[in-house]
């Protein structure tokens, strides 16, 4: 008799057990890999003006050139950008940036007798004199004076050799990875080079300082030593601060390696453009790199106009969770997003990039994935998509409750 009430008490609890697994099963939380229709978005073609052509294309003497938007460092047009140069006095945006950050324009620079005997261009700066740095800091932009650059990077790290591991690390931080410094004023040496969207994108940085643009934008100073015993005049000698009224300045440059270089910050429909050229002739032609660079900004200005490009709305759908009491939760940008991209006819696409599934527990504000906006097959940026509330996970409280409700009446 007790053999058969354990066999029978045996198949009872089975069969509790499996219509527990069962009803279990059947009020556990099931994912779908499909991801919503209205979470994809294909903005196509964009069409601003008629296909851009190039006017200045054969005539450019530059042997490397750039432009380049300073808010998101998108390359508008290049030429040779990614190959190596020598980059001559365009080096001491680097070491003007690596100053600023690292030292108050108050301190007070000793010259050393190797920064005194810096070749031309010079201050003239005298070993054991002083100078206030920011004064030094207008000498080495406003006239690029090789001695007041090499006095202003021993000042920063001790040494012209250690200053330079410096601005190569920061180079490489900024994503500058095919530029080398060896000098802190730019004259010709081994292993000191750059491209001309390295130099770009280390200018769209700078940029960024509001110290630097008041400093490379002052048309004139007069500086002097300390003690007040020699005083300097100081006048920019970047020709296209005067040639364009929306100019900001930066950085001129020439070596026999480098050939006449520049580097200049304009603004443009809010933004500010950053044009480079590398080695745009030799002398006695001066007058290329204006040239050079008056092309490249005008055909911006030109082809390219202020385009919006939005995300979608905020709340951007519902996507499947696997393992939670919701089977769905709420998706969007944490704000309504939008960017302001300089477009010419070029296709934008928009590329949501999601896991194919979802897994409770899910916190409000988890980043589940991102929005990828390329133009012309180039990524321009990328929006986190976030989780906008929150969803708890599936457990045995939930399973039991759920059994409770479907077979007690």
């Amino acid at each position: 008799m007790r053999k058969i009430q354990r066999w029978i008490f045996s198949c009872l609890l089975f069969f509790l057990l499996f219509a527990c697994f069962l009803g279990a099963y059947q009020t556990f939380p099931k994912s779908s890999h499909t991801t919503p229709e209205n979470l994809w978005e294909d903005p196509g073609v964009l069409v601003l003006q008629k296909e851009a052509s190039e006017p200045f294309s054969t005539t450019l003497q530059a042997l490397s050139a750039c432009i380049m938007d300073a808010d998101n460092f998108r390359v508008l047009y290049s030429k040779e950008g990614t190959a190596r140069r020598k980059m001559a006095s365009t080096t001491k945006i680097m070491t003007c940036l690596l100053a600023l950050e690292h030292c108050e324009l108050s301190e007070v620079v000793t010259v050393s007798a190797h920064a005194a005997a810096q070749p031309d261009v010079q201050l003239n700066i005298r070993e054991g004199e002083q100078y206030v740095l920011e004064d030094l800091l207008y000498s080495m932009m406003l006239e690029s004076h090789n001695d007041s650059a090499v006095a202003i990077a021993e000042h920063v790290a001790g040494s012209e050799e250690v200053f330079c591991e410096w601005m190569t690390q920061k180079a490489r931080d900024l994503g500058a990875k095919s530029t080398c410094f060896a000098t802190a004023n730019g004259l010709d040496a081994e292993n000191h080079y750059t491209t001309a969207q390295d130099l770009a994108r280390i200018a769209a940085y700078a940029v960024q300082n509001e110290t630097f643009l008041r400093i490379v934008g002052t048309k004139s100073r007069t500086i002097q030593e300390v003690n007040g015993k020699r005083s300097f005049f100081l006048k920019n000698i970047d020709r296209y601060l005067y040639m364009d009224s929306d100019a900001l300045g930066i950085k001129t440059g020439f070596t026999g390696g480098a050939g006449y270089c520049f580097v200049g910050a304009t603004r443009f429909e809010g933004r500010i453009l950053i044009s480079v050229v590398l080695g745009s002739g030799w002398p006695p032609h001066k007058q290329y790199k204006w040239n050079d660079t008056k092309a490249l900004v005008s055909y911006v200005r030109q082809y390219y106009r202020p385009q919006t490009i939005s995300v979608a709305k905020k709340e951007l759908g519902a996507l499947p969770v696997l393992g939670g009491v919701a089977k769905t939760v709420l998706v969007g940008t944490q704000k309504e997003w939008s960017e302001e991209l300089l477009l010419r006819q070029e296709c934008v696409k928009l590329v949501y990039h999601m896991p194919e599934q979802l897994f409770a527990p899910i916190e409000k504000g988890d980043v589940l994935g991102y929005a990828e906006i390329r133009i012309s097959n180039k990524t321009a940026a990328c929006i986190p998509i976030i989780a906008l509330q929150s969803v708890s996970k599936y457990g045995f409280c939930d399973a039991f409750s759920s059994i409770w409700i479907k077979f007690v009446p």
